[in-house]
């Protein structure tokens, strides 16, 4: 089994989590569970972007009673409770009604495969929306901790998803287009800057270097290269050391 291209998400474990962490996941030896708080936002960019999405509205309050548990265990649709369909309206309804925002979706293409090639390797990816001319590319983010979210753009290696996306369409300017989950429901839109850009690309380059250095390890294929012993050596003298890394 090889893997014949890469994107943003598995671009952010190679670098967040190792470069066979990422790769074990994407040739599904990892099972990675999400958050409802995930699946919350799914629906809202579905709602939001396609006009779509298909749920079903729970009949109870929780899951801790067995006729609860047998009842979600028979559920093929995402499960909302009636507080989280009032949250995903709101929401849809905050960026719709937000005037950049609802520029944005009704000029660009809308969930759109995109493809580029970086350093030899081939990245693919969906763009939430993509102008035809490919200049301008935004991404849609939901969040429960707005004021959070610039603070937070590194850590969650936004800064990443715009160097790689940016790389997808023309000499493209890309935006996060951020929306609140809770009350008062709000939305912003940021734009990236250059250097917001390059921290990004430093990020990449250490991926691609990683993803490069795996393809020259031993193995008939990607899955016979894997090895989840982290930083393994035969020699006590080169195994990591805790410090301070604060």
């Amino acid at each position: 089994m090889n893997i014949d291209h890469l994107s943003y998400s598995t671009a952010k474990k190679i670098y967040r989590k190792g470069i066979d962490y990422a790769l074990g996941t994407k040739l599904g030896l990892i099972e990675e569970s999400f958050g409802e708080e995930m699946e919350l936002g799914n629906i809202i960019h579905s709602l939001a972007l396609e006009d779509q999405t298909t749920w079903v509205i729970s009949p109870y309050d929780s899951f801790r009673t067995n006729d609860a548990k047998a009842w979600k265990a028979e559920q093929e649709l995402p499960i909302l409770t009636t507080e989280k369909l009032a949250r995903v309206e709101k929401t849809t309804q905050a960026i719709l009604a937000h005037p950049l925002a609802k520029e944005l979706i009704a000029t660009c293409g809308i969930e759109k495969e995109i493809k580029a090639t970086i350093n030899g390797i081939d990245f693919h990816g969906r763009a939430d929306g993509i102008s035809e001319d490919r200049k301008t590319i935004f991404d849609l983010k939901t969040t429960a901790q707005f004021d959070m979210f610039k603070y937070q753009v590194f850590k969650m290696d936004y800064d990443l998803q715009a160097a790689i996306y940016s790389l997808f369409g023309n000499d493209a300017k890309f935006y996060f287009v951020v929306a609140e989950t809770v009350a008062p429901y709000r939305v912003q839109i940021f734009g990236t800057a250059q250097e917001f850009i390059e921290g990004g690309n430093v990020k990449l380059q250490k991926a691609i270097e990683a993803f490069q250095g795996f393809r020259q390890r031993p193995g008939a294929n990607d899955l016979e290269r894997i090895n989840f012993n982290v930083g393994e050596t035969e020699n006590l003298d080169k195994v990591t050391e805790l410090g301070d890394w604060s």
